[in-house]
């Protein structure tokens, strides 16, 4: 089909609008493309910021000031791009470039021989490339560093590693050396321990675990850590303090040829003690072997049945006690009330020898502590004593007050090491300040009466202070209750301590106000005997 002239011409499309590139100086079809575009609307907007300027100078001269605008570059598009150095752009296979860093110059407070530029560090370096083509440099993370700290905290935890295990081996050597070998205990199969050498031979005297013993036996544990008790199902039983020589056996006193130790909540003990103490026990040490062996002991070795533990010394009995217990004493009042305590049915429990040989562990404490009832008048500080030695002294204060003396008071009973401790520190200060002397000599004078924390009877809550004179002095020593309580004290179970004839045994100076309870029957052999209390243990062995 054939078109006529009118509809060819009303079928041509109208031209396209000619397509242009901001960065072309002209378009396909010759007009004026964006890059000179923008050239001319960037130098009107020059022209206008630059006729601004002028007229602000103006107006400022016409009114006497200057202002002084520094020139900014003009920023837009079309604006050339600024670059330090072309990029370069790497071909394949070819490898990448090593560029060269710029030198670092050192800081002005740096020291003269300090180098001026920084070692050459490019070697293995790493890097990234941007989509533009260039370069930038992959500096390490703090990640890097850390691990560089760690490094040396490991290097520091293996020397410390390292010194540990020489000095372990140091003291292994040693120890071998001095011939103190680990040792095997074995008790009755029920337990099995290993035990370092110094603590199974201390200053070469063999020990063993008393409540190992009890266990293997069925014995009961009571008391506390200051004075545990072991008792056997037939009503026997001994008794340990720690670091004391001196045991109770069914009521016996018993001196052991070494301390008891405490090892936490454990007792150990001389192993001569329980071989030559103990029956029904058998007790095998192999020196060479280091080994511990005990097993109950059998009548014979074809025997297996064991033999039951029991105690070599007997239990004290109330023999002592006689039927018209008040022969031979002079009592004033009726004393039938006190006869439990005047005279103790175990007789021999109140023996304890505290001396400057001697001495109680800071930690010992009496567990019958009662407040004492018979204290001076006006003293507020309340004292306290064992609960059987209390008992006796009220007795003897029944009579005391009966005889006429009743201005004689208590003023001290127990106390504890640390006050015993901060009394005679007081005492040694005493003794410089007066004399004007030095320590060392300070504590020889304050020696003489006081003593050191730990020897003092007043640790034990068996001793007492009582007096009426204006203080604890030797004066009280030419009053007639002192005479009265010297010859009649024992009466109740109370010596006087130490008397002035035996200073030199008890090592303290006369004290005629110091009384201290060991039980009527003992009391009395002292007296009569006109022993104190070193000399009759002595005597007894």
């Amino acid at each position: 089909m054939n078109s006529t002239p009118e509809q060819n011409k009303k079928n041509t499309a109208p031209p396209a609008e000619p397509k242009w590139n901001p960065y072309y100086r002209r378009n396909p079809d010759g007009t004026p493309g964006g890059h000179d575009r923008t050239l001319q609307q960037n130098a009107a907007r020059a022209d206008a910021a630059a006729r601004d300027v002028r007229q602000r100078q103006a107006d400022l001269r016409a009114m006497g000031k200057e202002e002084r605008i520094p020139p900014r570059e003009q920023q837009g598009l079309g604006q050339p791009v600024r670059r330090t150095a072309p990029p370069r752009v790497r071909s394949m296979g070819e490898s990448d470039p090593m560029p060269q860093e710029r030198p670092r110059t050192a800081p002005k407070n740096a020291p003269k021989n300090a180098p001026k530029t920084a070692p050459n560090d490019t070697e293995g370096a790493r890097y990234r490339r941007h989509e533009n083509g260039t370069m930038s440099r992959l500096y390490p993370s703090h990640a890097g560093r850390r691990a560089k700290g760690n490094g040396k905290a490991v290097i520091l935890a293996a020397v410390l590693i390292l010194s540990v295990a020489l000095i372990i081996g140091i003291v292994a050597m040693i120890r071998g050396a001095k011939g103190v070998p680990d040792y095997t205990y074995d008790y009755n199969g029920a337990y099995t321990k290993v035990i370092p050498g110094e603590e199974a031979m201390v200053e070469d005297v063999p020990y063993l675990n008393m409540n190992y013993l009890a266990a293997i036996y069925g014995m009961t544990v009571s008391g506390s850590y200051e004075d545990m008790k072991f008792s056997t199902a037939d009503g026997e039983y001994v008794s340990f303090m720690p670091d004391n020589r001196v045991t109770m056996v069914n009521g016996n006193r018993h001196v052991m040829s070494a301390k008891a130790l405490l090892r936490g909540q454990e007792m150990w003990i001389p192993s001569d003690f329980v071989e030559s103490m103990f029956d029904g026990i058998r007790v095998d040490w192999d020196h060479e072997k280091h080994t511990v062996t005990v097993r109950p002991a059998t009548a014979s070795e074809q025997d297996t049945k064991p033999l039951p533990l029991t105690f070599k010394l007997r239990p004290v009995t109330s023999s002592a006690q006689t039927e018209n217990w008040e022969e031979g004493y002079d009592y004033l009042t009726d004393m039938t009330a006190f006869r439990d305590a005047i005279e103790p049915a175990n007789r021999d429990a109140y023996l304890m020898l505290v001396n400057k040989e001697n001495a109680l562990a800071a930690n010992y404490t009496p567990a019958d502590l009662v407040e004492v009832t018979n204290m001076r008048e006006g003293y507020t500080n309340t004292q306290y004593m064992c609960e059987t030695a209390e008992r006796a002294l009220q007795a003897l204060y029944r009579d005391l007050f009966a005889a006429g003396y009743t201005d004689v008071g208590v003023t001290s009973g127990y106390r504890t090491y640390k006050t015993q401790e901060l009394l005679h520190e007081k005492y040694v200060l005493l003794e410089i300040e007066e004399r004007k002397i030095s320590r060392a000599e300070a504590e020889k004078y304050a020696g003489r009466y006081s003593a050191l924390a730990g020897q003092s009877e007043h640790q034990t809550g068996l001793a007492v202070d009582m007096y009426n004179t204006a203080s604890a002095d030797a004066s009280f020593g030419e009053t007639e209750a002192y005479r009265w309580l010297k010859d009649h004290a024992h009466q109740y179970g109370f010596i006087l301590r130490y008397p002035a004839e035996k200073t030199n045994i008890t090592g303290y100076d006369f004290e005629p106000w110091h009384y201290r309870y060991v039980g009527r029957y003992h009391a009395t052999q002292m007296y009569e005997q006109g022993l104190c209390l070193e000399e009759y243990l002595a005597k007894l062995g």
